[in-house]
Order: structure tokens, then sequence, then C-alpha cells
């Protein structure tokens, strides 16, 4: 008979505690990454941490899964896979090159606007009530503080740039379903990038499917070093 592991790993890698488990880690991931890109954004350097984020997440997940306490519970490699996924597409949206424009300039045009009042006559006037709030009480607060969050002034922009974002993505995705089939059989083409994550977790260095890390030390000064 199979055991647990293989039994598993046949049904895939969208199980309920890899989705928990890929929730959990983005909202951990979030607030870190909009710190080190601000940080890093004052001494003008792009650090790309929305995309090298989910590769480090990936490492630590299943190197934690090596470990002899959690290694009776290890994840299969559908299952971090699945973990990777989700933080890789989710990620960047919460990144603050992202948020930026779709919290901050959605706003901040009609608090400019109190500074230059020919903004309100030339400028803001032709600006959609969806794109942003734009009530004193909602602007002021928002720059200067001491004051709560107006929810609802929010709601109206957040669910039109939040369906603008999925559109986004399903054009993306379409794209990618149109041509995968003719990049991959038709060019050949082998996706390097892609390489990483799968080679992260190769079925042949872990036991009844589960992932985890090469034990050899190379891989660990490699890592370090990076």
């Amino acid at each position: 008979m199979a055991s647990r592991d293989e039994r598993r790993e046949r049904q895939g890698g969208v199980t309920p505690r890899a989705i928990l488990i890929a929730f959990a880690l983005l909202l951990l991931f979030m607030p870190v990454v909009f710190y080190v890109e601000i940080a890093w954004n004052k001494a003008e350097v792009n650090v790309g941490i929305p995309a090298m984020g989910p590769i480090v997440v990936l490492l630590l997940l299943t190197g934690a899964m090596s470990l002899p306490v959690l290694r009776r519970i290890g994840l299969t490699r559908r299952e971090v896979l699945v973990v990777y996924i989700v933080l890789l597409v989710a990620g960047p949206v919460f990144s603050h090159s992202v948020m930026l424009w779709m919290v901050c300039k959605t706003i901040a045009y009609f608090y400019m606007g109190q500074a230059d009042l020919s903004w309100q006559n030339i400028f803001l006037k032709e600006v959609p009530t969806w794109f942003g709030p734009s009530s004193r009480l909602a602007v002021e607060g928002f720059f200067e503080g001491h004051a709560s969050v107006p929810w609802g002034e929010w709601l109206v922009p957040s669910l039109v740039w939040g369906a603008f974002m999925i559109c986004i993505f399903l054009a993306s995705f379409s794209v990618i379903a149109l041509l995968q089939r003719q990049w991959v059989r038709g060019e050949r083409l082998s996706f390097p990038f892609a390489q990483i994550p799968l080679e992260i977790v190769n079925e042949e260095r872990s036991a009844g499917g589960r992932a985890r890390l090469p034990v050899r030390v190379t891989f660990w000064l490699g890592r370090a070093v990076s």
C-alpha cells in the first residue's frame, strides 16, 4: 500500500495546510518587504526584494522541513512549490513600488491641490470620484496623521484598483497560456529561472516526495556568501 507521503504527493500541492502556510508567510513577508524597500530606497539602491524574497523564504522553509523535529510533518515537493508560487505572485503586489501608486498617489493629488488652488479648477475636477479619497479629513489625515482611517472612503477606490490588478494578472496569465505550448514544446525553452526552485526541492534528493534542501556543506557555504 502507498504511504501517507505518496498519497499526499499524488493529490497535488494545493492542500489546506499549504494554502494556510502560504498566506501566513505572506502576512509576515509583506511588512518586511515594504520596510526594506523604503529603507534601501533612501540610499537610492534598488534591492529587488519582491523578486528575491520568495526564493529566500523557499530556502528557509525547505531548510526548516529538513530538521528532525519537523521532518515528520514535512511538506511535500508540490506543497512547497505552491507556497513559493503564492509568494511569488502576491508578494510584489504588496511591495512599496505597487502600493505607492495604488495608495499614496491616488490621494496625493488632492493633498497637493490644497497647496496650489489652481489644481482644483484645472485638474482635480476631472478626477473621477472612484480614483481615491478626496475629503479634506481623509487627505490631511493620510499625510499628517493624528486621525483615524476613514475606511468608508477607501472602500470604492480599493475595490476599483484591486479589480484593475486582477485584470492585469488575468491578462498576463492568458497570454502565457496562449504561448506556453509553443515555448515549451515547439521552441523547447529551458526557463533557467524556473529551474532554481525546482532544483531546491528536487525529488531525487528527498525521500517519500518530501521537500528538503541538500545537506552538502558546499551548498550552505554558497548560500551564506550570497
